[in-house]
């Protein structure tokens, strides 16, 4: 039976499930205020500053919100004082004002005289701040003062306008002897109400492979430890300790799944080891379900597994995974079992009541034809309820997964691919890509995959009535000036980087676009959107003007744009007070990608000055434009 015709008449059989199977596309405007954009002016920085390209090479670098709506974000730094121990920072925008919270070069507080910040924390591996009731929590890496590598990485927390040192790589671990020192922080997190989390190494006398890690907070207001490494391990018998094992045992792999609520509680899959413990049973869930201070055993590899079956399923690896915990202290996770023959992948979770299973190859899938398959990705929200994503079990590659959640106390999907896209007439879902975040009302943000080239498109979904509401999709028209925008710096959106959503669905982006720019902006719900209709049919390309190579530049920039198709274009150059200092092009070119060159002169024919121009394509009524950064010593 064709899943179409079983997922109608599932619906003719149980019409209390339409709408919340089949949720109705509802407009929703959102409003996308502009925080910053790359090639604008850098707040806090000298003249001819601007933000650069991000490098992206090993850290996706997004934008950090806490509950008040505040956006904090690293960035890269150009011009002409920009230096290679100034050009990173970290920026906060709150009520319209953006402003510079510290810079690579500033002096590090709480450190031994001379040091500086070098970079948030490596200027390869920029890593997001984290944001919470007020404070901003950042890592950083360390130059000067006598620092070295066992002393130049630490974690800060801004309050009041001024970082404060939570954790400094080499200092005394508070609780320990003095000679005990704190190794570099590392996976960092803030909750809502502002607490600081990590995971910090311990080394010094009587620290081994066995005891060396533990996860730390401030949430008692003085840094402390939570767990660490070679403590008794909760709900297990007397000797067996956390850590110290690895899911096969002596390799020392402890900590495979980590997770932070939003009131401070610490969820964890870990290795245990001991008196009796052997690689079938040595891996364990462990959660804070009563509250923060006293963690609680959830489940252990070799446990009967809710549903059927044993977790790990006489195998070395149970896999617990992709753990999730609220401020109720319910948990959800991953984890391999076997069962009826067969060595599966399921999701588990307390969200309503005892540990049960809540997906898993073999189970019915709601509003589909078939079992569920693999279990891609789950998050709980505060409120109770889960949705995950999940295959079904008859599918064929590439195994695109669907996505349920509670509405309310029973499963249903919010879509399955090839469900018609929400808002989009003649456009499908072709698979989930990404669960985002829940809000305090239940709202959910989640990213999937449209069929027209495979975008990414972005939607929240109501929890209260099931709609779902499109907030964007990669390749529209977008105003980059954000919805207040005059509507003439317009550019087709290439990438949609989620940074956050807060407790009152309002969100943080970033985007990048199609003419080698990037922005970040906050997102609320209702106003106008800056999302315009296409200008030119979906199946063909958009107008586009690409960054300028080299950019910043000395002796001359290579302009690269395409049109759609023939039309009269203008490419002129720009001051940073807006004025015309030279056209490139005004006349009729045709369809396709042209390159036109700029040498850094004026109409007149004479060098302009060192400084941030901008390069404005018009072409009918479409305009893009790129800022360019002509650098001192071209002559």
């Amino acid at each position: 039976m064709e899943r179409s015709r079983r997922r109608r008449l599932l619906l003719l059989l149980f019409p209390a499930l339409t709408a919340a199977a089949t949720p109705a596309p509802a407009a929703a405007p959102f409003t996308f205020t502009k925080v910053a954009l790359q090639g604008e002016a850098a707040p806090g920085t000298e003249p001819g500053t601007v933000f650069a390209p991000l490098d992206d090479i090993y850290t996706t670098t997004f934008p950090a919100l806490d509950g008040s709506g505040a956006i904090s974000f690293v960035a890269i730094l150009e011009g002409p004082a920009v230096t290679s121990s100034n050009r990173t920072g970290l920026w906060s925008w709150s009520a319209g004002s953006l402003a510079r919270v510290v810079r690579a070069g500033d002096v590090a507080p709480e450190r031994p005289p001379g040091s500086r910040f070098a970079s948030f924390p490596l200027d390869f591996a920029l890593a997001p701040p984290a944001a919470g009731a007020g404070r901003l929590a950042f890592g950083a890496t360390l130059s000067g003062g006598g620092t070295d590598f066992m002393s130049d990485d630490g974690l800060w927390v801004v309050e009041g306008g001024a970082p404060r040192l939570v954790a400094g790589e080499g200092d005394s671990a508070p609780g320990f002897p003095a000679d005990v020192r704190l190794g570099a922080p590392a996976g960092f997190e803030l909750d809502r109400a502002g607490n600081a989390f990590l995971a910090c190494p311990l080394r010094g006398p009587g620290i081994t492979a066995d005891n060396d890690e533990a996860f730390w907070s401030d949430r008692g207001d003085a840094l402390a430890i939570v767990l660490r490494e070679g403590q008794a391990a909760p709900g297990l018998p007397p000797g067996v300790v956390v850590g110290g094992a690895g899911e096969f045992i002596g390799t020392g792999y402890t900590f495979g799944s980590v997770a932070w609520s939003t009131d401070s509680r610490l969820a964890l899959g870990a290795s245990v080891t001991g008196p009796g413990v052997t690689t079938f049973d040595n891996e364990v869930v462990f959660a804070e379900v009563s509250g923060p201070g006293t963690l609680a055993r959830i489940a252990r590899e070799g446990d009967a597994a809710p549903g059927g079956g044993e977790f790990g399923g006489n195998s070395v690896l149970a896999d617990f995974a992709g753990l999730s915990v609220n401020r109720l202290g319910h948990v959800s996770f991953t984890a391999r079992v076997h069962v009826a023959g067969m060595t599966v992948y399921g999701l588990w979770s307390t969200h309503r009541g005892p540990l049960a299973v809540v997906a898993r190859p073999g189970l019915p899938a709601p509003g589909a034809d078939d079992d569920f398959g693999f279990i891609s990705i789950a998050r709980l929200s505060d409120g109770g309820r889960i949705a995950f994503g999940a295959t079904l079990f008859g599918d064929s590659p590439p195994y695109l997964s669907g996505l349920w959640w509670d509405q309310p106390g029973t499963l249903v999907p919010v879509f399955l691919p090839g469900d018609s896209a929400p808002g989009r007439p003649g456009s499908t879902l072709t698979g989930l890509q990404a669960i985002h975040a829940f809000d305090a009302a239940g709202r959910l943000a989640f990213s999937a995959v449209l069929d027209e080239g495979a975008r990414t498109v972005l939607y929240q979904a109501d929890a209260a009535t099931g709609t779902v509401h499109e907030v964007l999709a990669a390749g529209d028209l977008f105003d980059v000036q954000g919805s207040a925008g005059p509507g003439t710096d317009l550019a087709p959106v290439e990438t949609i980087r989620f940074g956050a959503m807060n407790e009152g669905g309002a969100m943080a982006l970033r985007l990048d676009f199609a003419d080698g720019r990037f922005g970040v902006y906050g997102v609320t719900r209702g106003g106008t959107t800056a999302v315009l209709p296409p200008a030119t049919p979906a199946s063909g390309p958009a107008l586009a003007l690409a960054r300028g190579v080299p950019n910043p530049f000395t002796t001359g920039t290579r302009l690269a744009f395409t049109l759609p198709a023939a039309a009269h274009v203008s490419l002129r150059i720009h001051d940073a007070a807006g004025r015309l200092v030279r056209t490139l092009l005004d006349g009729p070119r045709g369809g396709g990608t042209h390159v036109v060159e700029w040498d850094g002169r004026d109409n007149r024919g004479a060098h302009l000055a060192a400084g941030v121009y901008r390069a404005r394509l018009r072409a009918g009524n479409a305009e893009r434009s790129v800022a360019l950064v002509l650098l001192p010593g071209r002559r």
